[in-house]
């Protein structure tokens, strides 16, 4: 009979560990009582602990390398990421530019060389992450604004549209109060001669406007004072009195312009009538 190899299974990943820990934690949790555990105060283990990490305290600074901000870190909304992201990104560059003033005054070399590689904390894909991540959120505020100055702009146009169905209704009702006065005329004098409604109406217009004027003038309305345009055509084209023989004489400026007097057109030679076939 040949012996047979002694055969070993491979160790678990870290992988399966955790996975390993977290089951038995489960079902720990779930057997056991619901009752709190007692708090542990092991007072020389929180002492050997802090002695480790208070070695900082007597060492220099170039061995430890820690900028403790002064400044504390104040963001109006605390669930706004992209404030708060652009406050972390201040203190970091703030704590980067007081390490490199130091490095200087004491001569030690902080920019990294041209053939020098390290691998980054997070990898580009991650960084892509995070970025798209930020400009969703932008995108997101954008659309928000735009959205908030729709709403505002509908709401003036509703107010325009309101103020216009106020005035065609107070012009309606002018224009019905009208008829009934013209009706009203009308039964008073009998019915007298034929009616025509759009001269009528045209006349009591006219007679409003003219009510208009003298009430400007009345009031001293600036209104009243003002020019009709065939007037400013007629000022615009005579002038307002003076002498006028030298108005269209040339001078320095309108002799210089490149516009000057029309070339006369070439007399062109009658052109013969084409004779049509017999």
């Amino acid at each position: 009979m040949g012996k047979k190899k002694a055969t070993f299974a491979e160790p678990p990943s870290e992988e399966e560990i955790d996975d390993i820990e977290e089951e038995d934690i489960e079902e720990n949790s779930q057997d056991g009582d619901d009752e709190p555990r007692a708090p542990i105060y092991n007072v020389e283990a929180l002492h050997d602990k802090l002695e480790d990490i208070c070695w900082t305290a007597d060492a220099s600074w170039d061995e430890t390398l820690s900028i403790t901000s002064e400044k504390p870190v104040q963001i109006p909304n605390v669930e706004d990421d992209l404030a708060r992201e652009l406050a972390f990104q201040q203190q970091a560059m703030e704590a980067t530019k007081i390490a490199i003033a130091r490095f200087s005054e004491k001569g030690i070399p902080w920019l990294r060389p041209t053939d020098y590689y390290a691998e980054m904390v997070k990898n580009d894909s991650q960084m892509a992450k995070i970025k798209e991540q930020f400009m969703f959120e932008q995108k997101k505020i954008e659309m928000s604004t735009e959205r908030r100055k729709q709403r505002e702009q509908k709401q003036f146009g509703k107010q325009v549209q309101l103020e216009k169905q106020k005035e065609r209704q107070a012009d309606k009702k002018r224009q019905i109060e009208e008829v009934s006065k013209l009706r009203k005329q009308r039964e008073k004098s009998g019915f007298a001669g034929d009616l025509n409604m759009d001269k009528e109406l045209e006349n009591m217009n006219r007679g409003r406007k003219v009510d208009a004027k003298q009430l400007g003038k009345r009031f001293g309305n600036n209104a009243a004072k003002q020019v009709g345009k065939k007037r400013l055509s007629k000022d615009a084209k005579f002038g307002h009195g003076g002498r006028k023989s030298l108005k269209k004489q040339n001078d320095a400026y309108s002799a210089a312009a490149s516009n000057g007097p029309k070339k006369p057109m070439m007399k062109r030679k009658p052109m013969m009538k084409k004779r049509g076939k017999k």
